[in-house]
């Protein structure tokens, strides 16, 4: 039992803890909103009285409208990513319910459950760099919470080096960061990435050196294991232990009940001398296999790819192939003078990250499609690629690239040290 006047940390509801800062300290801001969707409107606050009126409303019109539940069922709230999600979150919890939401920005209740303010974008707007600018100029912001293609972005922007220098730290989630974004940013702030899944929650991590931005220390109060999961590239699987002794500590406990241990297949490569860091390799599902058995992890190439300004998006492709292929996305579109370009500008960068995975996965020159304006890349809501619906959108360029370099009697060569150019209009699979 927490002594008298203390918290009972842990042991709260976050709806119990909303209402007792509702009562201590009800002027204290939850969080800062925009006015309007243009940013240069202004922000107004929303205090922890104001939330607390919001959800004590939404509440009696839940228990009004479908009663109190009393064996935990499910309601659904589909909306934007505004205040009103935590609301109807904490609501449903206050009826008895759980809530099932879409694209719900999982940190609001950060700021009930730490010392925080959150400042929030408009609701309609993607969120990109030029809105982190904007939202900049109107909220001093001590830390940002965001995902990689916007940290990419904002290296791309001639000032955009100077938001992150001014910021107590970044923390980056929701897809593999490319080192060299990583390297650049670390050198002015502290950089935090941090893995989790709806099953797992994010999980608790120990504070490291900056320099270690790229490694992943997990707090012992989280009972895990790095289990050995393919020798020949030295990987590991993080295993979750998730059993009545954990079940504080374990939101997979509660989320899949009995499934222990939990493989969470996310794959990592120990620290060469920290035996206690282990830097993020992959998911085991993102693994290509080729015919020919070998294994090669598509991040690494795909990150270095990427790293040229004048590409949005890179995808490794070669399940089931002898030979693997690669799609880039360009940010603008290009015509057919302009492609033959990017790709000569793009080769040594290809030759280049070609060093990170197993010869058998290499790019070979002519293995390369561009993708087409009309057919970008399907991404989820945090700018993440997803492999296997983008992939199937390009089946018929992929079908006819593999057919035009493995058929009858075709022999891949590695041009590398040839002294003609790289890239002629005749030699150009065209997919406009």
């Amino acid at each position: 039992m927490a002594a008298k006047g203390v918290p009972a940390y842990g042991r709260r509801l976050a709806p119990q803890v909303l209402d007792e800062l509702a009562t201590t300290d009800p002027e204290r801001v939850y969080a800062a909103i925009p006015k309007t969707s243009d940013i240069k409107d202004g922000y107004r606050d929303v205090t922890m009285a104001d939330l607390a009126r919001c959800v004590h409303y939404t509440a009696k019109w839940i228990e009004e409208k479908f009663g109190r539940s009393n064996v935990f069922e499910t309601i659904t709230y589909i909306g934007l990513s505004d205040l009103k999600g935590i609301v109807t979150l904490l609501a449903a919890i206050k009826t008895g319910y759980k809530l099932l939401l879409g694209g719900f920005l999982f940190f609001m209740d950060y700021a009930i459950l730490g010392n925080l303010t959150l400042v929030l974008g408009p609701p309609h707007v993607a969120p990109d760099a030029t809105l982190l600018k904007e939202v900049a100029l109107q909220q001093k912001l001590r830390a940002i919470m965001t995902v990689p293609a916007i940290l990419e972005q904002l290296l791309h922007d001639p000032h955009g080096i100077d938001l992150v220098k001014v910021l107590d730290f970044i923390a980056c989630a929701g897809a593999p960061l490319p080192g060299p974004v990583g390297d650049r940013i670390a050198e002015f702030v502290k950089l935090y990435i941090f893995i989790g899944s709806t099953e797992t929650f994010p999980l608790p991590e120990l504070v490291k050196s900056p320099r270690d931005w790229r490694y992943h220390e997990y707090n012992p109060s989280l009972e895990h294991e790095m289990r050995p999961y393919d020798i020949s590239t030295g990987t590991f699987e993080l295993v979750i232990l998730a059993d009545d002794t954990t079940k504080n500590n374990a939101p997979v406990y509660h989320n899949l009940p009995g499934e222990n241990p939990f493989y969470t297949k996310d794959l990592f490569t120990k620290h060469p001398t920290k035996p206690n860091l282990y830097k993020y390799y992959g998911r085991r599902d993102d693994i290509i296999i080729l015919a020919n058995g070998e294994k090669v992890n598509p991040v690494p190439l795909e990150q270095h790819v990427q790293g040229e300004p004048d590409l949005k998006g890179a995808l490794l492709i070669g399940s089931g192939r002898l030979q693997s292929a690669l799609i880039i996305e360009p940010r603008e579109a290009l015509g057919e003078t302009e492609r033959v370009r990017l790709l000569e500008r793009l080769w040594p960068r290809i030759e280049e990250a070609n060093l990170h995975i197993p010869s058998p996965g290499r790019v070979l020159q002519g293995m390369v499609i561009c993708a087409s304006p009309d057919k970008p890349f399907v991404r989820t809501g945090k700018a993440t690629i997803v492999r296997k619906l983008t992939e199937e959108a390009y089946i018929g360029e992929i079908e006819y690239l593999y057919s035009k370099s493995s058929g009858q009697g075709d022999l891949l060569i590695d041009l590398k040290a040839s002294d003609e150019k790289l890239y002629e209009p005749v030699a150009i699979s065209r997919f406009a």
